[in-house]
């Protein structure tokens, strides 16, 4: 660091120190424009070749240093005459400039400080004429500025008012100009708004870290992390510092190690980390030539290739530069954490008035050990090393007490477990006692997750079940996973919990299938194990597959009983399966229920897929989860469990049904409807149609046909539109379409590339033709941009199309490629595509061919392959 710095020093010197950069009407900008420009690309190219990233951002910082430094000199020989002699002037540093960080595009916050400048409302002449040049030169070099103008009163006022204004005047600094003002500055500081106040600050620093850790989700390992605000994230690292700042009045690790607040292995961890993070984030501002601290998935093979993850395949790429990027974000977030809970909990000494030194103070009530562990307030903590050392086994015990007292392991308890997980030997694993500690843990409902993640935390859990700490830090590549696997997984067990305290719009919907488990461990057990196979990938071995070998392991093991052993491994090798059937299959085929019904094989274990589905899902992505997958999945359960308890009968001759059926639809379709119309329905209707159409939908296709017919005879010519019926289901957060005209060639085909030229994402579609020749379609559609219910403009815009297509012969194909620009909600990164896969089953249904099409969604699929179909005379009767 000490070269970059005194490159930048000689460079300074020879631009802009040699001679005062002075014209006539004020300062000459070109050498300052060409030192930037030099020092700029000099310091891109020191990061390319491998330099540290806190060299950089400090190296940075000293360049503007330089700047600042000579243009306060040259400013101030300019108004030599109009400024007093008495001036008092300096400028100073504050915020991420003042504690020497500055990224590539990262702002440079500096303030003209003056206590002699000011008059009862504005500046004096001098003054404002000096702020104005030293604002317009730096704007002029295109710096991103934090610009203020204050004397000291100022300060203290606005510190007072806000602790964010407050915690950037802690790390001012004297770049230029007068130093007695700056040091009456930092003292006055130090005086009005530290001393004294320091437990406001502590309270209000971690009050300010909850809620920022609430808004980035609570976790370092998200897929898109930020590297800057996030869990574990740069303002982690700083938050540290400034609480450090109020308590021991330090400002740097060297003097929190110095004074024995932290250890030699933390200090190492956080430097490590917080140095990595800024390389990270200076890649980033260099690639995006802007402020980026969100590393989306998009950006992450560009931002990896350039720190020297060197891999062809993006996606392995990805995995090493990520599994790095968790690694160290987790160490910042587990050690500030444990280090700001610690800093909250140690009392702040405070001088003792000299009248009580003669009072005798009331003795302390003496809290003694439980098991070793001592219980004060919310916390729990080892009254020494030792009892882990004596009893291995307490490492699992901790976490049974803090369940069952509801409390939190203390963060040095915390620490000296970390520091001391090499006593956990794979006898630990093995121990009956360890065991059963673990299987009462996971009994009690409600109250696990968190437990779970306390135990990962202290790198316990990795340790009892090395299936999931091989997990730890995993990318996930699916476009549609927030986290990395572990978290996810922890996610869904804390999903679990929350549908217990029927938490939540639609966890509250499963509770009682959960209170009616008679093994609520075996299903957290699945939950924890149902993405264990992802950690050892086998070629033309699903990690489903793989999971359940895993879990077997882990079941014999953990000493379960055989049927228990078995339905672990069910649940983690079908763990997919209820989310594939709802939301792929046709869920009114009876052959489909009771193929189902077969696998599941009793109500408990369909109870249990049921509710692994809805917390994967919910785990995966809250947002993911709708009203409409939440009634598809209902409607799979419901009669699936009619099939497993015998209710769901063979359907009467449909003949019968018809006969049924009649009075029925007389009663309610319109009277002006006759009678002769609801019969030709009933009669000329597909069989498929009668037997799961409700009742009401049936009313409206009649009402829809009845319309159509009308427009046949009327006198405008109109025979060949289509009847176009909207409707919003928004419980289900989809909108319906209906479709009544004549059938024709490619029909269907036509109708899917109109939906996709305007711009519309089909959920699922249904197709009938009546024998005389109407067709009756039916469409689940959401907006393809945002997902939403569609809105009245692409409606008229669908209208347009479709009436382009059928009745003037448009070309569908230019259509679509003009109109379907929207990308999808969820793309894949560079070049690493999903590949695409086609299967054909005819053994599922008796009297169709299951079709499955799998690869990357993209705006008119379904168009494209219903136009497939048609060219090779298949007919297609449903679509999902």
């Amino acid at each position: 660091m000490e070269s970059l710095h005194q490159k930048i020093k000689e460079l300074a010197h020879a631009r802009l120190g040699k001679r005062r950069c002075l014209k006539a009407d004020g300062v000459d900008r070109a050498p300052y424009r060409s030192f930037l420009k030099a020092v700029t690309l000099h310091l891109r190219t020191e990061h390319r070749t491998g330099h540290s990233g806190t060299a950089i951002v400090h190296a940075r910082s000293f360049m503007m240093d330089q700047i600042i430094e000579h243009l306060f000199r040259d400013l101030s020989a300019f108004y030599a005459e109009k400024i007093p002699a008495n001036a008092q002037l300096a400028a100073v540093a504050f915020g991420g400039y003042g504690r020497h960080e500055l990224n590539p595009q990262s702002d440079v916050d500096i303030m003209i400080l003056s206590e002699n400048g000011f008059r009862k409302v504005g500046a004096e002449p001098w003054l404002e004429s000096f702020c104005s040049a030293f604002h317009s030169v730096l704007l002029d070099l295109k710096l991103k500025l934090g610009y203020v103008t204050r004397n000291i009163s100022d300060c203290v006022h606005f510190a007072k008012q806000d602790v964010k204004t407050m915690t950037s005047l802690i790390e001012i600094r004297l770049i230029a100009g007068h130093g007695p003002l700056f040091l009456r500055l930092r003292e006055t500081i130090l005086k009005k708004c530290v001393q004294g106040h320091e437990n406001d600050f502590l309270t209000a620093r971690l009050r300010d870290q909850q809620q920022r850790r609430h808004r980035y989700g609570n976790t370092p390992f998200m897929q898109e992390p930020e590297i800057k605000n996030g869990c574990g994230g740069l303002r982690d690292y700083q938050n540290l510092i400034w609480m450090a700042f109020f308590k021991y009045r330090v400002l740097s690790l060297d003097e929190l190690l110095a004074g024995q607040h932290i250890n030699r292995s933390e200090h190492r961890h956080l430097m490590d980390a917080y140095d990595f993070l800024q390389k990270v984030r200076n890649e980033m501002h260099y690639r995006k030539n802007r402020s980026e601290d969100k590393l989306y998935k998009s950006m992450q093979p560009q931002v990896a290739y350039g720190l020297g993850f060197k891999e062809t395949s993006p996606s392995k790429r990805i995995e090493a530069f990520m599994q790095m990027v968790y690694f160290h974000m987790r160490q910042i977030f587990l050690l500030t954490r444990q280090l700001e809970e610690s800093l909250a909990l140690d009392p702040t000494p405070r001088p003792v008035p000299f009248w009580r030194q003669w009072i005798p103070s009331r003795a302390k009530e003496e809290i003694k050990p439980v098991d070793g562990f001592l219980f004060e307030e919310e916390w729990i903590q080892a009254s020494s090393w030792r009892i882990f050392r004596e009893q291995p086994r307490r490492m699992m015990r901790i976490f049974l007490h803090a369940q069952q007292r509801g409390l939190k392991v203390h963060p040095k308890t915390a620490q000296m477990m970390r520091h001391g997980l090499q006593i956990l030997q794979k006898d630990f694993q093995n121990d009956e006692h360890v065991r059963s500690t673990f299987l009462e843990i996971l009994s009690e409902r409600g109250n696990v997750g968190n437990i779970i993640r306390m135990m990962h935390e202290v790198g316990v859990l990795g340790k009892f079940l090395p299936e999931f700490g091989r997990l730890t830090g995993m990318v996930q590549h699916e476009f549609f996973h927030m986290y990395t696997t572990d978290e996810h997984t922890i996610q869904c067990l804390e999903h679990l919990d929350l549908v217990w305290e029927e938490e939540g719009g639609f966890h509250r919907h499963y509770s009682q299938l959960f209170q009616d488990l008679e093994h609520p461990h075996i299903l957290y057990l699945a939950l924890l194990l149902h993405d264990a196979g992802k950690s050892n990938k086998k070629k033309n071995r699903s990690h489903s597959d793989i999971g359940q070998d895993l879990a077997v392991r882990v079941g014999q093991r953990l000493q379960l009983s055989k049927d228990h052993q078995s339905l672990l491994a069910f649940l983690v090798e079908h763990h997919l399966i209820m989310a594939e059937i709802s939301q792929r299959r046709d869920l009114e085929s009876d052959e489909e229920i009771l193929a189902f019904a077969q696998l599941a094989g009793d109500v408990e274990t369909l109870d249990m897929l049921m509710l692994l589905t809805f917390c994967d899902s919910m785990g995966t992505s809250t947002d993911l989860w709708t009203g409409f997958k939440d009634s598809l999945i209902w409607t799979l359960y419901d009669r699936t469990r009619q099939s497993l308890q015998g209710v769901l009968k063979p359907k009467p001759a449909l003949d019968e049904a018809k006969k049924t059926l009649y009075p029925q639809l007389r009663e309610k379709v319109r009277k002006s409807i006759p009678d002769d119309e609801i019969q030709a329905h009933l009669q000329h209707m597909p069989d498929r149609y009668f037997r799961n159409r409700p009742l009401d939908q049936m009313v409206e296709d009649i009402h829809l046909t009845h319309r159509f017919m009308w427009r046949q005879i009327s006198k405008q010519d109109r025979a060949l539109e289509p009847i176009v019926h909207w409707r919003h289901d928004r419980d289900r957060g989809f909108s319906a379409l209906d479709l009544v005209t004549w059938d024709r060639p490619a029909i269907f085909c036509k109708f899917a590339g109109a939906l996709a030229a305007a711009g519309l994402t089909i959920l699922s579609a249904r197709i009938f033709t009546r024998s005389d020749g109407i067709v009756l379609d039916s469409f689940e559609l959401v907006d393809a941009s945002s997902g939403e219910l569609v809105k009245k403009f692409k409606r008229d815009k669908f209208s347009a199309m479709i009436k382009a297509v059928l009745g003037e012969g448009a070309d569908l194909d230019t259509l679509v490629d003009k109109n379907s620009k929207t990308p999808p909600l969820y793309q894949t990164v560079e070049r690493d595509s999903l590949e695409g896969q086609v299967r054909f089953d005819n053994d599922r249904l008796p009297s169709r061919t299951l079709l499955e099409v799998e690869t990357e969604d993209r705006v008119g699929l379904l168009y494209k392959v219903s136009k497939v179909l048609h060219e090779q005379q298949l007919d297609l009767s449903y679509a999902k």
